[in-house]
């Protein structure tokens, strides 16, 4: 099932809201989301005193250039897997200085570039001193649908490692 964009924005409104009640800050790298995770936080009024920043890194060469992503993960386990999105988030954190960070990887169609169904999706989300919450799904639906579940379920992890 697809969210509602409306659900997305209540979403990124109780992940600012719940950071700042807590003094964190938060930084993002995404790959199939291309800005739609950072676009949804920054809508929220006072995201500034939480949100740091992100980085699209949407081809391999940005992950391994602005994120310090292992060219060896990249061969071993393509860009649509658990290590690398766990190594975006911990070249977000590194990068911003943030708290947390959250990163986002998937295959959004209408074809797949490493031959795993259109619609995975993995995301990390880390914060120092806990481990990584790193998940993943295959999500229904167009190249929107895709990228827009994959920013609720970004953000939902956030909530979820942030109680």
């Amino acid at each position: 099932m697809v969210p509602e964009q409306t659900f997305v924005e209540s979403l990124a409104q109780h992940v600012i809201t719940r950071l700042a009640a807590r003094g964190l800050t938060l930084a993002g790298a995404e790959s199939l989301t291309g800005g739609k995770l950072a676009d949804s936080l920054v809508t929220v009024p006072g995201a500034s005193h939480v949100f740091l920043g992100a980085v699209v890194s949407y081809s391999e060469s940005a992950k391994v250039a602005a994120l310090g992503v292992s060219p060896d993960s990249l061969r071993s386990f393509t860009a649509v897997s658990a290590q690398v999105a766990e190594e975006m988030a911990r070249g977000a954190a590194a990068l911003f200085g943030a708290d947390i960070a959250v990163a986002t990887t998937g295959e959004a169609g209408p074809a797949s570039a490493t031959g795993q169904p259109v619609g995975t999706v993995y995301w990390a989300v880390l914060r120092a001193g806990k481990p990584p919450l790193i998940s993943h799904d295959v999500f229904p639906g167009t190249r929107s649908d895709i990228r827009l579940a994959s920013v609720a379920a970004a953000l939902e992890s956030v909530l979820r490692l942030v109680p």
